[in-house]
């Protein structure tokens, strides 16, 4: 069991690209360090010998030997997968989730956390965590445990409040702990069996994709066959038809006239 009760604890909150520090004594305030793009940037660690100076300078002027420490991971650093306690959850379960964290096998840690109401497939990246305890332990400073915030109901913003939501159960801080093993075993997959799968789901996803087209083609191949309609031209009965104008020229031979005159009768002689 932790130990915590009656001591002075602090809470790191260790965020994407930045952490908090808050204290458990009364009146005090929390502090605050952003990471730099170019040290560390979504998990990553770009630069860590200037990770960890950042780190140092900022972690050794608000914390004292005397303070007991626990980091709690934000959900912006954590993979989770939630379910019902009743569920019935198989090892290939936890060991597809595992590989579907995107970072190297090597830097991956991954736990099952069961609450009272729920089973919890939790994991990280380990490297973020494991400098600030590497740090602190240099200092005779010791962490009692990691764990993630959402196991415990706690969201931003962070207060000292929290505190009391993860010292009063030590249970649940032992068996959420990154730090200890869980009293379950936690069937963590080796990193060829992580590769292995990974493999699998992208071959997998490949046959789909192809799937879907040859599909889509073949549908659009009997449309083209059978149903698409044939393009005439329709006739529209109703149209009237226009007969061109005649031109009537005159011309000497047949002018009015001389049409006039030849029409004219002669009058009969009596004999």
């Amino acid at each position: 069991m932790f130990n915590l009760f009656g001591q002075n604890k602090v809470i790191i909150y260790l965020k994407r690209n930045s952490l908090e520090l808050v204290k458990s004594q009364k009146d005090s305030q929390s502090a605050h360090l952003d990471f730099p793009p170019n040290i560390a940037k979504w998990e990553e660690i770009i630069d860590r010998a200037k990770f960890e100076n950042l780190l140092s300078s900022f972690l050794l002027k608000e914390i004292s030997k005397r303070e007991k420490i626990i980091i709690l991971l934000s959900d912006e650093v954590v993979f989770q997968k939630t379910f019902p306690k009743d569920q019935i959850v198989t090892d290939g379960d936890f060991q597809k989730f595992v590989a579907a964290i995107p970072f190297d096998p090597l830097n991956l840690s991954a736990k099952q956390v069961k609450t009272q109401n729920e089973l919890y497939f939790t994991g990280t990246n380990k490297t973020l965590y494991e400098i600030v305890v590497s740090l602190l332990a240099q200092h005779k400073i010791k962490v009692q445990a990691v764990v993630p915030a959402t196991i415990f109901g706690i969201n931003d913003p962070l207060t000292s409040n929290n505190l009391s939501n993860i010292t009063s159960n030590s249970k649940l801080l032992k068996s959420a702990n990154f730090l200890g093993k869980a009293d379950t075993d936690d069937n963590l997959p080796a990193k060829s069996k992580i590769e292995n799968i990974r493999n699998k789901n992208v071959t997998q996803a490949i046959l789909a994709v192809f799937a879907i087209l040859l599909f889509s083609t073949a549908a659009a191949l009997l449309y083209t066959r059978y149903f698409k309609p044939v393009n005439k031209t329709p006739v529209n009965y109703l149209k009237s038809t226009e007969i061109p104008p005649v031109t009537l020229q005159s011309t000497p031979e047949a002018s009015p006239k001389d049409s006039t005159q030849e029409a004219t009768l002669s009058p009969q002689l009596d004999n």
